[in-house]
């Protein structure tokens, strides 16, 4: 009996030592990053009044990391779509503009300290913007309707590459704000089309007249620019 009950407390303690053993974590193989420009969310809250803007483009921003090494990959995405009515203007006046960005590269990463993150990398880069813009005017007396349809389309494509530096702060462990200075090469081809469709109509005859006319310009440039540290990037870690 005096074995069985040994036994019985052996086999109690044994397992409750067992249980109460914290599970080893799991090693990471990759830090993944995803952040959010938070220039507008930081004025609002801050209730800043200046009119400082960033002409960083990337709205959203992805990137992959080893603890190890530091070395991973990123990419950058951005999109903006804007309506312009002029209600002044008698021709009414519209406009649309679409633009994309998208950038993709590789990085590494550097811990300084428990709080601070550096970063640096090199990327490549693409965007593409479309300016588009019409008007319509119209004349009528008693002998003749005369109306105009303008219209001005521009295309500007994008491509390049260059340096990336970062610098991080960790609110938490997993939540950070962060900022980024960059310098790139970027060629740029510029594609604008002008046209005009006047279209006249004789009250007294019944016929109608059309004058068409068109102007195409195409422009390469090329551009080294360096961006500040006006941007800043709410991330988290996961």
């Amino acid at each position: 009996m005096r074995k069985y009950i040994t036994a019985v407390i052996f086999l109690l303690t044994g397992s409750g030592i067992v249980l109460s053993q914290t599970p080893e974590k799991k090693e990471e193989k990759y830090f993944h990053f995803i952040g959010l420009q938070a220039n507008q969310l930081w004025k609002q809250i801050f209730n800043f009044n200046n009119t400082t803007t960033t002409d960083n483009p990337y709205l959203l921003v992805y990137s992959m990391n080893s603890p190890k090494t530091g070395w991973g990959l990123n990419a950058g995405l951005g999109y903006n779509y804007s309506e312009i009515k002029d209600k002044t203007d008698p021709d009414g006046r519209i406009t649309r503009i679409n633009d994309f960005s998208l950038r993709a590269g590789v990085s590494r990463i550097v811990h300084l300290g428990k709080r601070f993150v550096a970063g640096y990398g090199a990327d490549l880069l693409m965007n593409f913007n479309k300016d588009k813009t019409a008007t319509i005017s119209s004349f009528d007396n008693s002998s003749e309707i005369d109306s105009t349809f303008s219209s001005s389309a521009s295309v500007l494509n994008n491509y390049g590459g260059g340096l990336r530096v970062s610098l991080s702060y960790h609110i938490t462990e997993r939540v950070l704000i962060g900022t980024e200075a960059t310098g790139y090469l970027v060629t740029s081809n510029d594609k604008q089309n002008v046209s005009q469709t006047n279209k006249i109509f004789f009250v007294f005859n019944n016929t109608t007249e059309i004058h068409v006319t068109n102007s195409n310009s195409e422009t390469i440039t090329n551009k080294f620019s360096i961006t500040l540290p006006t941007v800043l990037f709410l991330s988290v870690r996961f």
